[in-house]
């Protein structure tokens, strides 16, 4: 019976291998060999308490810098929403941050092959689990910077045009987003900027977008 500590010793050998690093093969075989799924059993069952930063940072660390067309293959092994999403009640901050950027580095794969007509193909799936209402929730109340930028991006991506329900939420989403677009971290600017264009695919979401004369970047 293996360790928590040598499990952590296996996780952080993964973070090595993987960290700022391009090995799209080394990733496949990390996913087909069941490493992802075992980590999503255990963001989904195990007491978060235990759940240390390894286990999400070597998550984090195969999804991130992958193809998505490759990445999308985590998702088809195991659903990781749920155990990703449950992770936004651990203690630790950098835990629910790594979290959140798994999150989005996935939902990039619900938009593989669609038509601008077409909703991410993982809305469903969190909406079966009130994940949607859990990712509002964590955009309200965060206070940290990063996970309030990456979770409103995550809903830009979610909601590719789609209308967001709530007014409120739609009017807050939107602001910061907009807060955004010209951030000095590259990936946030990007991303934000992506993330307008998908939710001004909807009608309401445009007229909320455009108001004060903002002009949608191209």
């Amino acid at each position: 019976m293996i360790t928590l500590k040598q499990q952590e010793i296996e996780l952080l050998k993964i973070i090595s291998k993987f960290k700022d690093k391009e090995d799209d093969e080394g990733r496949t075989n990390a996913i087909n060999s069941g490493v992802t799924e075992e980590l999503s059993n255990i963001f989904e069952t195990r007491d978060l308490s235990s759940i240390t930063h390894p286990y999400i940072y070597s998550f984090f660390c195969i999804t991130f810098s992958y193809p998505w067309e490759l990445r999308n293959q985590i998702y088809i092994k195991k659903n990781p929403y749920p155990g990703l999403f449950r992770l936004f009640d651990h203690q630790e901050n950098e835990v629910i941050r790594l979290a959140i950027r798994s999150i989005a580095s996935i939902l990039l794969c619900g938009l593989l092959d669609i038509i601008d007509s077409e909703p991410n193909l993982h809305f469903e799936s969190i909406q079966s689990f009130n994940g949607i209402n859990k990712l509002f929730s964590l955009f309200k109340e965060t206070k940290d910077k990063q996970t309030k930028d990456v979770s409103s991006i995550c809903i830009g991506r979610l909601f590719h045009v789609k209308q967001i329900p709530d007014k409120n939420i739609t009017q807050e989403v939107i602001s910061h987003l907009k807060s955004i677009i010209n951030d000095t971290d590259d990936w946030t600017k990007i991303s934000s900027i992506k993330a307008i264009q998908y939710l001004a695919l909807n009608q309401v979401n445009k007229i909320e977008i455009e108001k004060e004369g903002f002009k949608i970047p191209q």
